[in-house]
């Protein structure tokens, strides 16, 4: 891990609205960038993902409104969920998951519990349908081994 002081500090788009980045934290090469920022509105600081900020205009640079890149609904919600490289169900962290199957092709989206079984086997769970998470798999040492991409929430909503 690294942290890096901006001099000067960056002024950013994010989530929460304009703010100055003065930190940069790199956990490593299978992470995102965290940005340390303080918000312009109310001088709260906040930590955000690298794919969660854009830079903020500066017409003298030649960065203004219409050269930046249109947001749509989906990139917006895209932007919401950080999706991990893909773990083993075992290696996952308790919450949502994205299990992927290549043959046949289905995605399913799951949620693994902090708990574990009275045998010590992993708690999954398919969200739409509430059943156990088995995806494919015959054995509960095969499931523990089934590829997954855990879902970080980032500004999600219900």
């Amino acid at each position: 891990m690294s942290i890096l002081q901006l001099n000067p500090p960056l002024p950013l788009e994010t989530p929460r609205g304009s703010a100055y980045a003065h930190l940069v934290i790199d956990y490593g090469p299978e992470e995102h960038l965290m940005w340390v920022c303080f918000l312009d509105a109310n001088g709260e600081c906040w930590t955000f993902a690298n794919h969660q900020v854009r830079i903020q205009k500066n017409i003298t640079l030649g960065r203004d409104l219409q050269s930046q890149a249109k947001s749509t609904p989906e990139s917006q919600l895209k932007a919401q969920w950080n999706v991990s490289f893909r773990v083993t169900l075992e290696q996952a962290k308790p919450g949502l998951f994205l299990f992927e199957s290549q043959s046949p092709a289905y995605k399913s989206l799951g949620f693994k519990s902090e708990y574990r079984t009275e045998n010590s086997h992993i708690e999954a769970f398919v969200l739409s349908s509430g059943e156990a998470f088995w995806g494919g798999a015959k054995t509960q040492e095969e499931r523990a081994q089934l590829p997954v991409r855990e879902l970080i929430n980032g500004n999600f909503s219900i």
